[in-house]
């Protein structure tokens, strides 16, 4: 079990002064006195329901130049304009670096969540609420000159993240807290636009690439929670082009409370793939969906595309959001994580997951990608043979629960000192 005070270390660290086990909307008096209400997220009340559904941004965006140290000249900018937003009500955009071949991989970028009045307000490290200083690395796939990297010839389409809502949300919501220092209570508006965004960018890539010769769906982190929402819907454009998700540390073991949450806040029904019957938001209760029937009615509905999931067996990311989720408690998210994982294996054909040591998160943003290799599987040749078509069978380590309290140190510490 992670010890209690490492988890206290954590989320001290993590959540910007906010305990794992606050109440959801009355912040600590420490978070309050380093809250200035001035600094908080602009915006109106929370919409009503389904108003952002079809808005969308219009066709045909004029690009431009981006213009960031961080990024090399082969990455063009693209503002689809119209409903499109980050959570503090600044611009969306998202970049192109076109390749060589007619293939395709969209990408969705990470970056924490936002669900209620403490943690939407603990900007930072626990989200981005807009694109400014966006740093597309170089590491991973995004190095197209390591001769190991399955998408070095393909088109990049990145995502960013920048709504706190897993690319999921629709919706402008207003939240409230009690200021323990006047005893008044105060409100603040995040734009919930992931799924606004993410749909102008396929809209993009539909006027761009008619009939691609192959489709990577993949995101890290919260991405990855994207790169499953939206699978289908970039399946249902480009019918006849083999369609390939691969999550990246973002296995969905969540509470049933934040599920309520998230569809009352988020409003994830409202680009939900209502064509899948199972998944449809008049048969089924978002706010009692699991990941696991996102990925059941998902890959059900087409058995012809292939889908797959990464995580580290001990991932300290994701088990500090199950603690922050659950009251503080992260031991059980590895057992959960696994279990999952066999119930897709079980019951799908076209799953497959692949489970390495340590408790890091995220790999496909890092040169440990070509690295990893799990009871001799390489990683890289792994996912490549993935894109591929080739049936990849999942792979868990063995022997891998001895270090982790070692592993966990050495993750944080990297972490931070990123």
């Amino acid at each position: 079990m992670f010890s209690r005070a490492l988890l206290s270390l954590f989320c001290l660290a993590f959540f910007g002064l906010i305990s794992c086990s606050d109440d959801d909307y009355i912040p600590s008096s420490v978070e309050l006195l380093a809250l200035d209400v001035n600094d908080l997220s602009p915006g109106s009340a929370s919409t009503s329901d389904g108003e952002l559904e079809g808005k969308a941004a219009k066709k045909g965006s004029k690009s431009s130049r981006l213009i960031a140290k961080s990024m090399d000249d082969n990455w063009d900018s693209y503002s689809p304009g119209g409903e499109t937003a980050c959570a503090g009500g600044g611009k969306f955009s998202f970049f192109v670096n076109r390749g060589t071949v007619d293939k395709v991989i969209i990408d969705f970028l990470g970056g924490g969540a936002c669900w209620d009045a403490v943690s939407c307000q603990a900007k930072g490290m626990v989200f981005k609420d807009s694109i400014n200083g966006l740093d597309i690395p170089n590491a991973g796939i995004y190095d197209r000159n390591n001769p190991n990297n399955p998408f070095k010839d393909w088109t990049h389409v990145v995502i960013p993240y920048c709504t706190g809502d897993i690319h999921w949300g629709s919706n402008d919501q207003k939240y409230t807290f009690k200021d323990k220092l006047s005893g008044r209570k105060k409100s603040f508006v995040i734009k919930h636009r992931g799924a606004v965004n993410a749909s102008a960018v396929l809209d993009w890539v539909k006027d761009h690439y008619k009939n691609p010769d192959n489709l990577m769906v993949a995101g890290c982190s919260a991405g990855a929670y994207g790169s499953i929402y939206w699978a289908p819907h970039v399946q249902r454009i480009f019918p006849n082009t083999p369609v390939h998700q691969f999550a990246d540390s973002g296995a969905g073991v969540i509470t049933e409370d934040f599920s309520k949450a998230i569809k009352q806040r988020w409003r994830p029904d409202i680009y939900a793939p209502r064509w899948i019957a199972s998944l449809n938001p008049q048969v089924m209760d978002w706010g009692h969906i699991s990941l696991n029937d996102l990925y059941m009615g998902v890959a059900s509905q087409y058995p012809g595309a292939h889908f797959a999931q990464y995580s580290t067996k001990f991932d300290f990311i994701q088990s500090a959001f199950y603690a922050r989720m659950n009251g503080g408690d992260m031991s059980p998210w590895s057992e959960l994580m696994l279990a999952q994982f066999r119930e897709l294996e079980v019951n799908l054909s076209n799953f497959s997951s692949y489970v390495s040591a340590g408790s890091g998160h995220c790999v496909l943003d890092k040169n440990e990608f070509y690295t990893k290799a799990t009871n001799q599987v390489r990683l890289s040749r792994w996912l490549a043979d993935f894109a591929d078509d080739k049936r990849v069978e999942s792979v868990e380590c063995t022997g891998c629960d001895e270090n982790k309290l070692q592993d966990l140190s050495r993750d944080l510490a990297e972490f931070f000192k990123s």
